[in-house]
């Protein structure tokens, strides 16, 4: 009786001289090899999934976060070449964005502005659905400024 997985996925984003930039990772592992995409992966028995976004975004970033706001579910069984991921999306606050590190399986982080993230988007090189998760990220940010 096969179960699909539960991922978390994690935008964090900043502002710097006057702009948004949004973190994103390049992947290391053998899917997507190099594309961008938000900072994630698989969710650990017994663990809730806030939790789990705070921790992979420790690994894959160093970076500590706190306050996990629920974005949205993405289910697609298609979503992955892996096999059926269910993905919940945050968006995490960081306190200090500057102690920013690659580890684990992002081979690179970096901040990107929304114009070059909205690019990679259209070009289909962001991993996954992550375009789908962008455009969702640009509405809740919207909505969070009323």
């Amino acid at each position: 009786n096969k179960k699909p997985s539960l991922a978390a996925d994690i935008a964090v984003v900043r502002e710097k001289d006057g702009k948004q930039q949004l973190l994103l990772i390049k992947r290391g592992g053998k899917t997507f090899h190099g594309y961008l995409a938000f900072p994630g992966g698989f969710i650990e028995y017994g663990e809730a999934p806030e939790d789990s976004a705070l921790r992979e975004l420790k690994e894959e970033t160093s970076l500590v976060g706190k306050q996990p706001e629920l974005i949205g579910v993405y289910g697609n069984p298609k979503r992955d070449p892996r096999g059926h991921v269910i993905s919940i999306f945050y968006h995490i606050t960081v306190e200090n964005p500057s102690t920013l590190k690659a580890a684990d399986d992002a081979s690179h982080a970096d901040w990107y502005d929304f114009e070059t993230i909205a690019q990679e988007a259209q070009n289909n090189h962001l991993a996954f659905d992550h375009a789908t998760l962008f455009n969702d990220l640009k509405t809740f940010l919207k909505n969070k400024s009323k």
